[in-house]
């Protein structure tokens, strides 16, 4: 594994925020909506140390639930390994 490579670290996932994030995820509706939750997705996870990505990945994928379809897991978990491999900024 390698360290996130960024020039400024992002602020630690708190529970509230993750959970605010979801909700606002679940809330996205109309044009633009897939756009808008990829764009949450990956701020969450960019935010993630360690092992928290895997949690959050099981938590997105687990409940499709919050309006997130599998596609747009899977666009912003791919964007958010780029990001981390080559320690780019979104």
């Amino acid at each position: 594994k390698q360290n996130q490579r960024t020039l400024v670290s992002p602020k630690p996932l708190l529970v509230r925020t993750v959970y605010q994030t979801l909700k606002q995820i679940s809330e996205e509706r109309g044009a633009g909506s897939a756009k808008r939750k990829k764009s949450l997705i990956l701020k969450l996870m960019t935010s993630c140390r360690g092992s928290e990505i895997k949690y959050l990945t099981r938590t997105l994928v687990q409940n499709l639930r919050v309006g997130a379809s599998r596609i747009s897991i899977l666009s912003a978990l791919g964007r958010a390994a780029s990001f981390h491999f080559f320690g780019w900024l979104p």
